[in-house]
Order: structure tokens, then sequence, then C-alpha cells
């Protein structure tokens, strides 16, 4: 079926939309006429998105979006991303245990780690370079919109699942500010002070915020005591606006965050297998089958982890009005520095023989991991928009961009050398014994390499640089063709050069006989060759074309067709031919087989390339949005199918200790979702939402067995079920309760659908009680009350290992603000 009759018979569908509610519609313009006397009233609360980079109001945006106020965000509670987006139909976010590791997923478009991301967040108009700048405390948040489907015709690469849009609170002329402090269970502190006001007013306005956020978590090590969720974290945001006239104005901003904790404390799985024909036992907990529902398992690293995270970053958004149109300068520049580092697969204590981990010793070796991953970003946009309210707006403009990414990765023993014994094996495992140094060992300095008269002798050493630059052109129309009927159009075509290099070393590992350098050793290539490494161009259009028709005094129905991508890149040089080798011996012990045959079956059997294509998504999609009984009810509605080809997907392979990024041909994602919120009373809203995913594997020339497998990490649906109460008690004091269930449907963590990997469905319930006055409030609220025990994310490695990251327990806690 081609686009042209696609894109026919959803609008077809979407005018069938209209007339089935004409009806509802005529009767509400009844009801509501001598409402519409007092149109200014009525306008004072009217939701306006800025997601498609112009205001629109929310019922009339051609998109499916939702959208959180400042009221919402105090109500809920709402510090932390997660926290509003398992409000949002559609949308899943993996969390792992380390704490930055944060993938939001939209419409079973999933954001895997190593890669792009398929969601742009966008704070002030300024995007944000990584998804770890967004795992903060948000504080002095206006407005957060959710928008789903494909937006590269407005945002380019890396939108091809959504946008992420934060806007916060306004700077003005009266000096104000806010303090807030919490504590919780887990030893959990939280606080910020924000405060601004006018230097010069009507010229100069400025705003500061400091917030810290402390806690231990849930969990302990039970070898070396350690809290492997602890995190702490300081933020620093300072903003001004400088308006030296009333053509002109001048949008500063700078962000600093310091972040320590615990990392790589994850929960590992064995079965039965030959090496383990029993199963396993973790801390006294056998295990004899792989269950991603079991998390009953206490942590039993011997290796205490650590994770270091800077960010710094800051940007200046320009805008000048010449009347006809105002020219827009955005320009951003980031630097995110992160080290981690703690025990490697299999997450226990080799040493200690009622594990049975020893068993794996000679596969997987007993070793550390250790990285230190550096990000820039510079990005800098000009466009020139339309000021007119008439029947035609229009938008032109660029966007450059620069990033580049430096990777040094530490695989190092954990465990002395002893003097005169000799290195066997490429796992690096020791002839005879070895003086493990157990609990309380701690992760090395990931750019240091160790020697083997060092306790922990490096077996894999890298420094990998990947990046590139963008270039896109765009542009987009909005043409009211009648007063209720109107057509949007809107392009991007994006320009990327993607490269990466090896940089190495020259120094031989006494593991392999061979260079550290991946490269050299495994491609025969020099240093010289491999720090020139390679490079391609990926280019892409996105357009967009949607038709909304509005229907006075009740809402708007749309139909949209549009594409996003999410750029390709590399895996690191010669990750394909390590992969393989590590599979030839496994086929070279079936008797009979030949080296040559047990290559070719090898090679067969990897799919990984040393580099992958970018991911392309096209959509369809209609959708509806109304207001009945003088707005006390409000809802919207959508119905999709998403077109998938290069479906980018994460693979850990622990023979080859090569992570990667592997491509899925075409998959196909049809969905729904709805939300809907009632205003039961003046005190009393009622808020629900559901959305439904179908998404399948359509196409896999490497592995066809796969074709009809569902997509990783994505909910087959989600639901949420709450309500709000503001009731004053006095002419001051006011009550405020919150209770919110969610849903999340069933998870598979793998393309294979590997048996008894998927997660169940999870429920949720989160409350919220407190009491308040137009300065001071204070509340008493519970997260997961009924201390649901599930995993947030798991890594199938083989059928018969898996790794699962435990999602906090049951939070409890108060927390306390006065504004000023």
């Amino acid at each position: 079926m081609n686009t042209t009759s696609v894109f026919l018979r959803t609008s077809a569908l979407a005018a069938l939309l209209v007339s089935s509610f004409a009806h509802a519609a005529e009767a509400e313009q009844a009801q509501t006429a001598a409402v519409d006397s007092a149109p200014a009233a009525r306008d004072a609360d009217e939701i306006i998105v800025t997601g498609l980079k112009r205001d629109q109001r929310l019922i009339e945006v051609p998109v499916a979006v939702s959208v959180f106020g400042a009221e919402q965000i105090q109500q809920a509670g709402i510090q932390r991303p997660s926290d509003f987006l398992q409000l949002t139909p559609n949308v899943s976010f993996n969390q792992s245990i380390n704490r930055t590791d944060f993938f939001v997923n939209i419409r079973g478009q999933t954001s895997v780690r190593n890669a792009e991301p398929s969601v742009r967040i966008i704070v002030d108009g300024v995007p944000l370079s990584q998804p770890s700048e967004f795992v903060q405390e948000l504080v002095d948040i206006e407005q957060i919109e959710v928008l789903r489907g494909p937006q590269g015709a407005f945002y380019g690469r890396n939108a091809s699942a959504g946008v992420i849009v934060i806007k916060t609170k306004d700077l003005t002329d009266d000096w104000s500010g806010e303090v807030r402090g919490g504590y919780g269970n887990f030893n959990s502190m939280n606080g910020s002070v924000s405060f601004g006001g006018a230097i010069v007013p009507g010229v100069l306005k400025v705003r500061a915020t400091l917030a810290a956020n402390d806690t231990d978590g849930p969990f302990t090590n039970i070898n070396t005591g350690e809290k492997p969720q602890r995190y702490r974290e300081y933020i620093g945001r300072f903003r001004a606006i400088y308006t030296p006239t009333p053509e002109l104005s001048v949008d500063f901003r700078v962000n600093l965050q310091n972040a320590k904790g615990g990392t790589y404390a994850y929960l590992p799985q064995i079965a039965r297998h030959p090496l383990t024909p029993n199963g396993t036992v973790v801390g006294g907990v056998p295990i004899t089958e792989v269950d991603t529902n079991n998390v009953d398992i206490p942590i039993v690293s011997d290796v205490v982890s650590s994770l270091r995270q800077n960010i710094f970053s800051t940007a200046v958004k320009i805008d000048y009005d010449f009347g006809g149109a105002t020219l827009t300068s955005v320009t951003s520049w980031a630097n995110v520095h992160q080290k981690s580092g703690g025990k490697n697969l299999p997450y226990g204590n080799a040493a200690d023989a009622s594990t049975n981990f020893g068993a794996w010793a000679g596969i997987f070796g007993d070793q550390t991991q250790n990285n230190d991953d550096e990000f820039w970003q510079f990005d800098q946009e000009l466009r020139l928009s339309s000021n007119s309210d008439g029947a035609f707006k229009w938008q032109v403009g660029a966007e450059f961009l620069w990033t580049e990414w430096r990777r040094f990765r530490n695989v190092a023993l954990n465990g002395r050398i002893p003097a005169g014994q000799t290195l066997l094996g490429y796992n690096g495992i020791v002839g005879g014994q070895r003086t493990l140094i157990g609990g309380g060992a701690v992760p090395l300095e990931p750019s240091q390499l160790y020697g083997v008269d060092s306790p922990y002798a490096s077996r894999v050493y890298t420094i990998n640089d990947k990046g590139g630059h963008n270039i896109a052109p765009f542009a987009n129309i909005q043409y009211d063709v009648t007063d209720q009927l109107e057509i949007g159009l809107a392009g991007r075509y994006d320009i990327e050069q993607r490269y990466t290099t090896s940089q190495g070393t020259d120094a031989i590992s006494p593991f392999s006989g061979q260079s550290f350098n991946q490269c050299v050793r495994i491609l025969g290539l020099s240093l010289a060759e491999c720090t020139d490494g390679r490079s391609r161009v990926f280019r892409q259009f996105s357009p967009k074309v949607n038709i909304t028709y509005k229907i006075d005094n009740f809402g708007s129905v749309y139909a949209s067709w549009g594409k996003g991508f999410k750029t390709g890149g590399y895996n690191d040089i010669g990750s394909r031919e390590i992969i393989v080798r590590s599979k030839i011996p496994v086929f070279l012990a079936v008797p009979g087989t030949t080296p040559e045959q047990a290559r070719a079956q090898a090679e067969a059997s990897v799919f990984s390339q040393d580099s992958f294509d970018k991911e392309v998504a096209t959509n369809y999609e209609i959708g509806m949005k109304g207001e009945l009984f003088d707005r006390r009810l409000s809802f919207t509605i959508a119905g999709f199918i998403t077109d998938l080809s290069n479906t980018q997907q994460y693979r850990f392979d622990p023979n080859a200790s090569i992570a990667s990024i592997d491509s899925v041909d075409a998959s196909r994602i049809k969905g729904f979702e709805f939300d809907v919120q009632a205003r039961l009373t003046d005190t009393f809203t009622l808020f629900g939402g559901y959305g439904y995913v179908d998404s399948k594997i359509t196409r896999f020339l490497a592995d066809p067995r796969l074709v009809g497998n569902r997509m990783p990490n994505t909910a087959k649906y989600n639901s949420v079920l709450g309500g709000q109460l503001a009731q004053p008690v006095t002419d001051t004091l006011t009550v405020n309760a919150r209770a919110e269930w969610t849903r999340s449907g069933s998870m598979w963590f793998d393309i294979q659908n590997t048996p008894n990997t998927d997660r169940d469905a999870i429920d949720l319930v989160n409350v919220r009680l407190g009491v308040g006055t137009e300065r001071f409030e204070v509340s008493a609220w519970a997260r997961n009350l009924f201390n649901k025990k599930y995993a947030t994310e798991a890594v199938v490695v083989f059928p018969h290992i898996n790794v699962l990251t435990q999602a906090f327990t049951r939070q409890v806690g108060v927390e306390a603000r006065y504004r000023f």
C-alpha cells in the first residue's frame, strides 16, 4: 500500500470521526452558549503547547501529547522523570542499576545503551545532549509536554519516537523564591532552594536554583556491605533574561551537576547447564531456572562499585522581533563525564564455593569492569518564524550539531597473580591457584593500564572515539483553509557524518600475546590506520503532513503522516570478528566438524556488524481531542501504525566481552491510546489513561526464526487511574490528597523472546496527603505503596543466564515547601 493511499484512508477515517461526534458537539454548543459570552475567563485556563515550535492550543494541536502543568506537578509530587513518564500512555522506561542509564521508550520505539536515543529532550527551547542530563531532580518546572510519534520534521535526528519538552518557570520582575525539603526511608534526603527577580526591572531578570538529593537505596550487598543503589547529587542552575529593547531578548543559562553512587550490582541468575548441572546458589538462594519475575535474590558481588558523574552545560537563546517575523538563535554546549566500575559478569564471588560461580571462571574469568566515558556536544540552531496570527504561518531554519564520545574500557582480573605462574587462556585463567582479593576490593582507574605485576592485571584495554557532525535545513507551514480546517506541512533534511577511531595502545597483552588494541589485533592494521578510523554519511528527509478539523466549543480531529530517524553509527572496530572467533570453539566441539565448517557456522550465527544503519520510522496516525460539559470533561484519543526499518537493539556477548548495536531489518507497531480528565466537583478531579502497543518483528534476514517476536523493552500496554482532591477547610488552609494506580503490561528484554525472561504485568500504587496555604505546604507520600518487587531491567546473556536490576521497593517520606 503506497503512502498516498494510506494517508487518504486515515483522512477519511478522521472525517468519519468528525461526523460521529458532530451531534455531541452541537449539543454541547447549546449548553455552553452562556459560558461563551465570557471568553476571557475561559482562556485563562487554556493549555498552550509549544512542542511543534509555535504556541498552539492543546485541544487543537495535531499530535498526541500529554501535558503536566505546574499545579499537577506539585500535586503529584513529580520530582524525577520517572514520576511523570509512568503516568503517560504508551510510554515505558528502563532504569538500570547505574542510575544515569535511563532509557525512554515511546510507542514501542526503544532507546538502548551505547546508541543514540529515540526521544529528544528539550528544555526551554534548548536540546539536551544526553539522557543522563535528563535524569536529575526536576525543580522550578512550569510545564512538561510528552509528544508521541515521530517528530523528525521539527527536531531531526533522535526524535523518531517523540519529544519531551520541559518549560521552567517564567522569570518575573518581582523577587520570589521557594525552599523545599524532604526525608524518606533508606535515609533519603532531598532539598532545593530557588529564587529570582529583576536586577533591572523590565530589562534584566535572573533566577538561581540549588538542589541536592541523597539516598542509600533499599538494598545491601551481603558480601561487601555496600549500598549499591546509593546515589548523591548536587545541582546548580542559573538563568538570566536580558531585554534591552522590546524587540531583543537574550536568554542565558548554565547548569552544573555532580553525582556519585553505586553501580553494576546486578542480580545474576545462572540456571542448570553442563557446567552447573544443579544450577547456582546466590547468597543461599538456589537458582535452577532463569525467571525475570524472581527478584528475591541477594546482591553478592565481592567488589565495591563506584559511579561518578559531572555535567556542565550552557546555552544562549536570542530572539529578535522584526515585526513580521522573529529570528531565533539557540547556541548550546554540553560536557558529560562519567566514570563507573565494579564486578563483571557473573557479578558474584568466584571464591565462594557455595555459589558454583567458580565453575564459570573458565568462561568469564573473575574480573572487574571499569569505564570512563566523556561526551561533548555543540549545537547551533537558527530559525525565522512568522508572527502572523492570520491564515498562513511559516518557519524556516537550519541546525548544526557536533558530537564526540570517548570511552576508556578496562576489564581486569580481580586478584593477584602469583609470581612465576604462567598465564593461560584468553580469559586470563592462571595455572594453579590465585590469591583472590575478596570483599572490599575497589574498581580501578579506567584510563590506567595495569600490568601483571599489579593485583589487578588488565585483560581488555581499549580507547575508542566516536562522533560526528550534522547539518539540517528545515521548514514548516501552517495554513487555515477555513476557520475549521487547517493543513500543516513540515520537512527537514539531515546530513550526518559519523566516525569511529581506535586509539588504543601499542602495548602487548600478556594474556593473548598480541596488541591490546582491538583494531590492530583483530584486523591486522597498524595503530596509525586504526587511529585514522572509519566514517560514514547518513542522509534522511523527514516530512510531516497533518490535517486538522476544529469543532467549535468541542475540540478537534486530526490525521497525520510523518517520518523520523535515529542516526546510524559504529560498534568498536573489529567487534564482529571478535564475536565470530569466540563462537568457533562452540561449533568445533561438535564431533566431525572441521575448522572451516566451524568458521562458516560461527559467521552465520553472528549478525553483529562493525557499523549499523540509521533507524527510520514512518508513522500514520489519527486522533481526536475534546472538551465537554463546560470543560469539566476533557479527553484525547489516538490510533497509529508505525513501520520501522533497521531497528537498533543492544546486545552483549559475554564470551567476547563485546557490547554492540545490532539492527532488525523491519518491524511494525500498531496501537492506540487515550487519556481523560473529569472535574467531578470544584475540588475533586478523576483522571485516567490507557495505551496499547502491538510491536512485532516483520523481517529479519539474519535470523528468520525471530519474525513475529515482540520487540523488547516495551510494555504491551499501560494504564493509569487516579483522583486528586483539593478541599478548602478554612479561608486559608486546603487539604490536598492524591492517589494513582498504574499498571504496566508484560515486557520482553531481548529480540529472541527467550523463555521465562519476560516480565509479568506490574501494578503500582502511589499516594500523597498534605495540607497547605498559599505560601506553605507539608505532605506525606508513599510510592509503590504495596511494596511490589520487580525488575526494571533484564540482560539476557544466554538462555540460561539472566542478569536483573531490581526496582526500588516501597518508598515513604515527608516533604515541606515554603514560597516567598
